[in-house]
């Protein structure tokens, strides 16, 4: 239903008449560090973050630290090294080294998406407990930003699928932050996420723009002040690359994220109409209002502080359908967030979430979400 809002009932409600459905309350899930904010952090004490995205006062953008000596990609030392072997996980460079080994050798041309050969199945997390469930093929990718920035990102395909099956459906997944990234561990989360978009028959594209970690300080602070201008194209960028390369069906485009993915999914529907569905998961509608109201308002603030970064300045502009959920206990992103951005956007769509914080921490909540998405990219 066009601008329907949803707000789901909460465990005390009435069943209708006829129909029992008993609501058990999850039982409290302990925290790994790897999915939301706590919405009450406690003064002085530094957070993880528990989705894929950290937005948190505890992981700031890090201070400049000394860079060794080795030659960076590009140079004329660079080009002379020999290229070195992929190394197993426990030897790979940990947050803010350099990731030479990552890539391909040498750094591919300007405009080129490269990959590192050898797709495999994904590792880590709980792939180990699913059996022999297939998972869609995953690759690294490297790329170069419009002014030759490196990049890097993932691409996960359908399941049973290889790029010669292309183009697909394809949805670009954004991370939180913006101080992230997306790892090459195995993409299934509670939010909607690549290796679940694999079931479905769709591709995923899994960015890495400037403003995440992994590339030192220069490249994570590239985004203050400046929030969701040159990261909005890192990521068009490489979906424009995975269309030329017949990988991506450019008129069944889909995005979608949490919290700063969030915003950045609600923002890139104000730039361009080439979406045909967009997430928006507890995202940043109004900077100058979250500044205001939001638990981290001065950490917000370093990012965008005005309202030419808010995607309400440019709601007039949006012709995608949105699917805005937000829990209805956020403190890090108050949910008049989404209730700002469902009002000015008369063919969006708004789930609250009772008792739920930045991230949804009950089973059937998490459920809900992930039908909801399902139905809203099978449009695609």
């Amino acid at each position: 239903m066009v601008g329907r809002r949803d707000r789901l009932p909460g465990p005390d409600a009435a069943a209708p008449a006829g129909r029992q459905r008993r609501l058990r309350p999850a039982p409290p899930q302990p925290h790994r560090g790897h999915a939301g904010l706590p919405d009450r952090a406690r003064p002085g004490r530094r957070q993880r973050a528990d989705h894929g995205g950290r937005d948190r006062p505890g992981h700031r953008v890090p201070p400049p630290r000394p860079r060794s000596a080795r030659p960076r990609h590009g140079s004329a030392a660079a080009a002379a090294r020999p290229c070195p072997p992929l190394r197993p996980r426990s030897a790979r460079p940990r947050h803010g080294d350099a990731p030479t080994a990552a890539w391909p050798c040498p750094p591919p041309r300007p405009g080129l998406l490269a990959r590192v050969t050898g797709a495999h199945r994904p590792r880590g997390g709980q792939a180990h407990q699913l059996g022999d469930i297939p998972w869609g093929s995953q690759e690294r990718l490297h790329y170069q930003a419009s002014d030759g920035l490196d990049l890097d990102g993932l691409l996960v395909l359908p399941v049973g699928k290889t790029r010669e099956d292309g183009p697909f459906r394809l949805v670009t997944l954004v991370h939180g932050g913006p101080y992230d990234r997306w790892t090459d561990d195995l993409q299934l989360h509670w939010v909607p996420s690549a290796q679940w978009f694999a079931h479905q028959g769709i591709a995923s594209f899994l960015p890495n723009p400037r403003g995440g970690l992994g590339h030192g300080h220069e490249f994570a602070a590239a985004v203050a002040g400046r929030v969701g201008q040159e990261e909005w194209h890192d990521i068009e960028t490489g979906i424009d690359l995975l269309i030329a390369q017949n990988i991506a069906d450019p008129d069944r485009l889909g995005i979608a994220g949490w919290s700063h993915g969030g915003f950045m999914a609600a923002w890139a529907t104000t730039r361009t109409d080439r979406f045909k569905a967009a997430l928006v998961g507890a995202g940043i509608s109004d900077w100058p209002r979250q500044v205001a109201t939001g638990e981290w308002g001065a950490f917000e603030a370093a990012l965008g502080d005005s309202p030419e970064h808010s995607p309400i300045t440019y709601a007039d502009r949006i012709r995608t359908p949105l699917l805005i959920v937000h829990g209805a206990d956020d403190t890090n992103v108050p949910v008049e967030q989404a209730e700002l951005l469902h009002r000015a956007v008369e063919h969006s769509e708004l789930i609250i979430y009772p008792g739920e914080g930045h991230s949804l921490r009950k089973r059937e909540h998490r459920l809900d979400l992930l039908n909801r998405a399902r139905r809203l990219f099978a449009k695609l």
